[in-house]
């Protein structure tokens, strides 16, 4: 209801959200569709925490240019909190498509990839992605997009345009450890710090420490979850041959049985037709 009335109001008027206004809708779209019950498995606040920042992201709200930093930060402790309550209730947060990103090389399209995903891997889909844009989103509203904008651009912008804050660094932890969560360190590095290294003013800049500290801790991670892995699948291969090779010994014992019982026969028979 409150994202509606924002549309309507800017579509339909010259409304422009002040961020008291836009601090207010933030707040009251997380509670209003955060469960209050306590047995929960996290996808309710998962999802509550995407629509809120799919609405940030979109221009025709007005929250674009109106949002604070420290209320994107809410938005994504909320996912995190979501993420971590679906992990207690014992659901992996690793989205792992490969069928969809086959189909999408092929040329089969989005759509086709989409359909791959179950309904648990399509909320942390999209948890992952609106992590990454919001991070990208406020990389952009810092670096001045509005400099390269024509002049009539640049004045209805500027006209919307209440507040111009870029990530903190507790933005960056927020998304690097959702990132890490549901796609691995190599999605943090291309989502998250690629974006923010680009922009002109992070060039004389370094990521925060506490933030490569995650991603060293996080690859560390799946490495030893690789090296495990692959230890397993090297049991299961050795199990394989031996139960394989024993197989194959009792054909050659049932073989070689069969040849003595034929030629005891054969000795017989022709000890009969000597008797003849």
């Amino acid at each position: 209801m409150i994202a509606t009335a924002l549309k309507e109001f800017k579509q339909y008027s010259r409304f422009i959200l002040q961020m008291a206004g836009c601090r207010a809708a933030v707040e009251g779209m997380l509670r209003g569709m955060t469960p209050t019950w306590k047995i929960q498995d996290g996808k309710p606040r998962v999802q509550a925490a995407v629509f809120v920042a799919e609405q940030i992201l979109d221009e025709k709200t007005g929250m674009y240019f109106a949002v604070e930093t420290v209320m994107v930060d809410k938005v994504l402790e909320e996912l995190q909190k979501g993420l971590f309550e679906m992990e207690e209730n014992g659901l992996n947060l690793r989205v792992e498509n490969n069928a969809g990103e086959d189909a999408a090389e092929a040329g089969e399209g989005e759509e086709s990839s989409t359909k791959e995903l179950s309904a648990d891997d399509k909320i942390l889909s999209d948890a992952l992605r609106v992590t990454g844009e919001l991070v990208r989103f406020l990389v952009k509203r810092k670096s001045r997009p509005h400099l390269d904008m024509k002049k009539r651009a640049r004045r209805v912008y500027l006209k919307k345009l209440q507040i111009s804050g870029g990530p903190y660094a507790s933005t960056m932890q927020l998304a690097t450890h959702i990132s890490i969560l549901i796609g691995g360190s190599d999605v943090v590095q291309e989502s998250i710090i690629a974006p923010w290294e680009e922009a002109w003013w992070t060039k004389h800049k370094t990521v925060d420490p506490s933030v490569l500290q995650m991603i060293e801790a996080g690859a560390a991670m799946e490495l030893e979850q690789q090296k495990a892995l692959e230890a397993a699948e090297a049991e299961k291969e050795a199990e394989g041959e031996d139960v394989e090779g024993d197989e194959s010994n009792g054909d050659d014992v049932d073989e070689e049985g069969d040849g003595e019982e034929g030629d005891s026969q054969n000795a017989a028979e022709s000890e009969e037709e000597k008797k003849d």
